[in-house]
C-alpha cells in the first residue's frame, strides 16, 4: 500500500471524495485543481484506494509530470502510450491514468486531449494539478 494511505495519520476523509466516485470508469478526464497544498495529491491517492477497493485487480499508473526522470514520458502522447504498454500492459488492459502536477506538461491541455480522444474506451484520465499554473 502507498505511504500516505498507509501511514498512523488519521486521513481527513474530503467531502469532494464522494462527489469524484460517481465518475470513476466514465468515460471523462477527471481534473482536480486547486492552490498549493490544499490536499489534491492525497486526494488522487484516496481515490486509488476507493478504486482499489471496488476492484482489486485494476490497472492503476500513478505518475508525477513535475519530476524530472518522467519528464521523456510526458514529450508526446506515443511516448506516454509506450511507457504505458512497457509497463503496465496498456492497451490490452484497461488502466486508470494518475497524473499528478499535470499542469507542468508542455500544452497539458493538449496533451491531455489527444491521449484521451485516442484512447477514452481503455484509459481514464485522472489528473491534479495547481490552480495557480493553469
Amino acid at each position: 500500500m502507498n505511504d500516505i494511505l498507509s501511514s498512523n495519520k488519521p486521513l481527513i476523509q474530503r467531502e469532494i471524495l464522494q462527489d469524484i466516485i460517481p465518475w470513476i470508469s466514465q468515460e471523462k478526464i477527471l481534473i482536480i485543481k486547486g492552490s498549493r497544498q490544499v490536499g489534491k495529491t492525497t486526494l488522487l491517492k484516496q481515490l486509488e484506494h476507493e478504486i482499489l477497493k471496488k476492484d482489486p485487480s485494476a490497472q492503476i499508473a500513478y505518475l508525477m509530470a513535475d519530476d524530472l526522470d518522467n519528464k521523456v514520458i510526458f514529450e508526446s502522447s506515443a511516448t506516454l502510450e509506450y511507457y504505458l504498454k512497457q509497463h503496465y500492459g496498456f492497451p490490452s488492459k484497461y488502466l486508470y491514468l494518475m497524473i499528478d502536477e499535470f499542469q507542468v506538461i508542455d500544452q497539458a491541455g493538449l496533451f491531455l486531449k489527444n491521449v484521451f480522444d485516442k484512447n477514452k474506451k481503455r484509459l481514464q484520465l485522472i489528473v491534479s494539478g495547481s490552480s495557480s499554473c493553469l
